[in-house]
């Protein structure tokens, strides 16, 4: 017992220093057997860390003789019977001679702070991350990440965006790129050339010069003032006082246009040629003369359609041949004729029984027989109708014409003996103007017109009237000036008439009046065209202040002060007027519309509201990704933190970055090897992983089972504790 004791004391004390190395020997088994060979090859797992024999199979640093106390050659394996191969190559397995298998993760690091490192099947990978080495500061570009040499600095910005408008661009420190200098200011203050403004392109451009000409030539030509816009011009006066070429007007496109010219014709020339008058317009003519002294042609008259007429034929024949014919002289008119011999006593002696060939009968006064032929019966009037002549009964009647329309206004139908029915027009005119214009009804006949309204309710123009002739006649304006300048302007209310003035207080009509008025030192006479006391040299009563106005003396109670002067001109774009005692009115500096804070925009000054904001600042770019963009009342837009979208997590699916809507994750990982032998997963940081089930082996990317031979060498077999990636030999 002692000496087992010491032996094991021995062993115990060899393993904490080394290995133990067995002599070459027979060790019995412990079962009877035979006994196994002493060799020094591998140990169970591959290694060979020392020189050791194997005793059936079980490395012999990893067994302790015990003595069983019957059988002192039984040696008692430790843990590790097996090896320690975890069958995970991102593990280094090791055994323990105290506790055992030891599996310690395979170190990866690679010293570069901003990789993810992982071991994925025993290789070691590194995963960049961009966002561990931005520094914040935007001057220097966008840091990024690279596996081979960890962080590398940016590409530095371009901080001139070529636009002069907005000043010059530099990069601060923390902010990026920022205007170093204001906006450029492009307003000369004159309103005539237009709102200036700036072009990113070329700088400084003036605007469209301001149109102030509103077309209209009736209102005069309109100008510019650099300060005030635009300014009327005077309208133009039409009138040349003609009133012959009729009244002038004005068509905004043309100006001044003549107007109709003044008919003065009546279209009646019985009572002469009308004339204009350029101040009293139409004139009447004298009466047209037609008589031409022939009493023998009739009295010729005047009508107002047809002119001159010729009278009717005076009839000289008495209708008693036996008196002799009657004659006609130009001067006395009818004279009788010469008595004729042989005049018939009776109707018989003259007729020869045929009434067709004409009836001979003897005229009573005359006693000549006469003959009247009716070959026709045609009397000659066709008024009666048309007469004929019966063989045997003589002249037979005709059917009477009928001249009648029943209209009066398309003239008076009548039955004219030698011509038949005529029409003799109504005229329903009366010449008159004044009346209105009459007219025909088809079933009244003429009817009268409106009268004229010539009065144009204005009793200050006079009352107007009318002319039979060429209408309304404008009155004489009414004079309401009592020639007494001292109790005030006359003036004139259409509708009362004059109205009297208002007198003026301290109004005088000559120097006597301003004698005893004059408070004011000095001599006080009648201004004649102010009718007011003057004050001549005397106590002079200004102060030598123009902003105050100009002091005057009043002949009643003295000096006056006068009325403040007012240096507003209602532009507050030119600055605040104000006063000097000495000089009057003075102009200030220009109103500074920029204040200089390019955040709130381009400040422009306008005539009516002042200053005001032209162009609001924008410094949105709407992409999400470039961060989101401020602005510095001193520095104007600065460029936003660009948006990082990584999280470092690939199994969410990577992240990317829209324009619109910022940060968006896409789908994912599907980490699915296809292999039903694995456990697929996905660890943060690292990815997917695909870890092999116990029992199985993957070889030429199939799951083979545990045990299983390789078809093409028998010899071999998938032996998961050997390999789970590669057949292992069965020693045969």
């Amino acid at each position: 017992m002692a000496h087992w004791l010491d032996r094991m004391t021995a062993l115990v004390a060899t393993m904490l220093v080394g290995c133990i190395t067995f002599p070459d020997r027979r060790v019995a088994g412990g079962d009877g057997g035979s006994a196994g060979d002493l060799s020094a090859d591998a140990t169970p797992d591959g290694t060979a860390a020392c020189e050791v024999a194997t005793l059936d199979g079980v490395c012999p640093e990893l067994v302790v003789p015990v003595d069983a106390g019957t059988d002192p050659g039984v040696d008692v394996p430790i843990p590790c019977p097996n090896g320690c191969d975890d069958g995970d190559a991102c593990t280094v397995d090791t055994c323990a001679r105290t506790s055992g298998c030891v599996h310690q993760p395979k170190t990866c690091a690679d010293s570069h702070a901003c990789t993810v490192d992982t071991c994925v099947a025993g290789t070691c990978q590194h995963a960049p991350l961009n966002g561990k080495c931005d520094d914040g500061d935007p001057c220097n570009g966008t840091e990024a990440c690279t596996v081979v040499a960890g962080c590398v600095a940016g590409t530095p910005p371009k901080c001139n965006d070529g636009n002069p408008c907005n000043g010059v661009e530099a990069c601060q420190e923390g902010l990026g790129c920022v205007a170093t200098s204001p906006p450029l200011a492009c307003g000369d203050g004159n309103v005539c050339n237009g709102i200036d403004s700036c072009d990113p392109a070329q700088g400084c451009v003036s605007g469209p010069p301001l149109q102030c000409d509103d077309k209209n030539a009736c209102n005069g030509a309109e100008t510019c003032s650099p300060t005030l816009g635009c300014v009327p011009g005077k309208p133009l006066v039409c009138t040349d006082q003609n009133a012959c070429n009729g009244a002038e007007t004005c068509a905004p496109s043309l100006g001044c246009v003549d107007g109709a010219p003044l008919s003065c014709s009546d279209g009646n020339p019985c009572n002469g040629q009308e004339t204009c008058d350029p101040k009293l317009g139409c004139q009447a003519g004298a009466p047209k003369p037609c008589s031409d002294g022939n009493a023998c042609n009739g009295l010729e008259v005047c009508d107002p359609v047809k002119d001159c007429v010729p009278g009717t034929v005076p009839t000289c024949d008495d209708g008693l041949p036996c008196n002799g014919a009657e004659q006609c002289d130009p001067t006395l008119g009818c004279v009788p004729g010469k008595p004729l011999a042989g005049c018939c006593t009776a109707h018989e002696q003259c007729e020869d029984g045929d009434p067709c060939n004409g009836i001979g009968f003897c005229e009573p006064d005359q006693k000549t027989c006469q003959v009247v032929a009716l070959p026709t019966c045609d009397d000659g009037n066709p008024c009666n109708g048309f007469e004929s002549c019966a063989p045997g009964l003589g002249c037979l009647g005709g059917t009477p014409l009928a001249c009648g329309d029943a209209n009066p206004c398309n003239g008076v139908d009548a039955c004219n003996a030698l011509t038949g029915c005529v029409t003799v027009p109504l005229a329903c005119d009366d010449g008159n103007l004044c009346n209105g214009s009459e007219g025909c009804d088809p079933k009244l006949g003429c009817v009268g017109g409106l009268p004229l309204p010539c009065d144009d309710k204005n009793v200050c123009n006079g009352a107007e009237s009318c002319l039979p002739a060429s209408g309304c006649v404008a009155g004489t304006p009414l004079s309401c000036n009592d020639g007494l300048p001292c109790n005030g302007l006359e003036s004139c209310d259409p509708v009362a008439g004059c109205l009297a003035g208002f007198p003026i207080a301290g109004c005088c009509k000559s120097s006597a009046d301003c004698a005893t008025k004059a408070p004011c030192a000095g001599a006080s006479t009648c201004d004649p065209g102010s009718l007011t006391c003057m004050l001549v040299p005397g106590k002079a009563c200004s102060d030598q202040n123009p902003c105050n106005g100009q002091e005057v003396c009043d002949p009643t109670v003295g000096c006056l002060p006068g009325t403040p002067l007012a240096c507003n001109d209602q532009n507050p774009c030119n600055g605040l007027e104000s006063c000097d005692p000495t000089t009057g009115c003075q102009a200030t500096a220009p109103a500074t519309c920029d204040d200089q804070n390019p955040c709130n925009g381009l400040e422009a000054c306008d005539l009516l509201v002042g200053c005001h904001v032209v162009t609001p600042a924008a410094c949105d770019d709407q992409n999400a990704c470039n961060g989101l963009e401020t602005c510095a009342p001193l520095t104007g837009c600065a460029p936003g933190k660009a948006l990082v979208c990584n999280d470092g997590n690939p199994c969410n699916g990577v992240e990317t970055c829209q324009l619109a809507s910022g940060c968006q994750t896409m789908a994912a990982p599907a980490c699915d090897d296809g292999l039903a032998c694995t456990l697929d997963t996905c660890a943060p940081g690292v990815g997917c992983t695909f870890t092999l089930t116990g029992g199985s082996c993957v070889i030429g990317g199939a799951c083979v089972s545990e045990g299983a031979v390789n078809p093409a060498k028998s010899c071999e077999s998938c032996d998961p504790s050997a390999s789970q990636t590669a057949w292992t030999a069965k020693g045969c």
